[in-house]
């Protein structure tokens, strides 16, 4: 919650009022949440755990849900960050929206594999097959994917942390 309201603010404040309000910026879990709403299931029955929302998210795409399928007509584009850290089912829901695109919606996916905040272990502290994260899942490559490596480190001037970075594209 706290990231998506860093990002609203710093879009709010970059862009002109107009252009700002028809943006949305949801986690995964709100995401699947308003897939949820959008599909017609009942408030209560949302408001169990998070992960049953996004597995009832990913069975209403597997089903090619026509109102599912019709709100993702109308992105424009979409930014996933944090991607290293998307694995197992919602990098299952992630794979899912992106094969269910139009070819003319944007897609940027920002990932650092240094900025990985769960090493891809699972909550009992076992390794994580990597097949079970985002680029495990969806071939981006494959798909048409670009992968851009950014040479410009903007979230610190700190020095020791700017020569631990290599530059190099890990994840796409």
């Amino acid at each position: 919650r706290t990231a998506v309201a860093e990002m609203k603010n710093r879009i709010r404040n970059s862009l002109p009022i107009g252009i700002a309000t028809s943006i949305n910026i949801a986690t995964l879990d709100r995401t699947a949440f308003s897939f949820g709403i959008g599909c017609g299931s009942k408030f209560e029955e949302l408001m169990g755990s998070f992960d049953d929302n996004i597995e009832q998210a990913i069975q209403q795409l597997e089903n090619n849900n026509p109102l599912l399928f019709e709100y993702l007509s109308h992105l424009k584009h979409i930014i996933i960050d944090e991607a290293q850290d998307i694995t197992g089912s919602r990098a299952k829901l992630v794979s899912l929206i992106l094969s269910s695109l139009n070819e003319s919606t944007g897609v940027t996916v920002f990932a650092d594999a240094l900025q990985a905040i769960y090493g891809f272990t699972n909550d009992f502290g076992s390794i994580e097959n990597s097949d079970n994260s985002l680029s495990g899942i969806f071939n981006f490559e494959k798909n048409g994917y670009q992968c851009v490596s950014l040479k410009e480190i903007h979230r610190t001037k700190d020095k020791k942390l700017l020569m631990s970075s290599n530059g190099q594209c890990k994840a796409h």
